[in-house]
């Protein structure tokens, strides 16, 4: 049985199709740990870093954005707040996105 998209799923989807859309070169950001097994041995390997914004982006003539998508209720991690502080440290943007809204508001300034 397959699973329906979480809200923040849909939100992050219809961001990174936006992007897309205007031809902002942009990846999805996954944080985690990938398990192997062969023959009984098991491998973990982790992936991104904790807190990291689930979107990097790179608009033409403008600093490299970092997008944390959340709902509308949804509110940054520890984590996730000292994430954004080493990125902006290096002169990076970093946005909280609920909507696309909140991304085109970004742009158009």
């Amino acid at each position: 049985m397959r699973r329906s998209p979480t809200p923040e799923s849909q939100v992050l989807h219809a961001i990174l199709d936006y992007l897309a859309a205007v031809r902002i070169l942009a990846f999805r950001q996954n944080v985690g740990i990938a398990t192997f097994g062969v023959e009984g041995a098991t491998r973990h390997v982790p992936y991104g870093v904790l807190g990291m914004a689930d979107i990097v982006a790179f608009p033409k003539n403008r600093p490299v954005l970092w997008i944390e998508v959340k709902t509308a209720k949804g509110i940054q991690s520890d984590l996730q707040k000292s994430f954004q502080r080493q990125v902006e440290e290096y002169g990076h943007e970093y946005l909280i996105v609920r909507s696309i809204d909140d991304l085109e508001a970004w742009l158009n300034r």
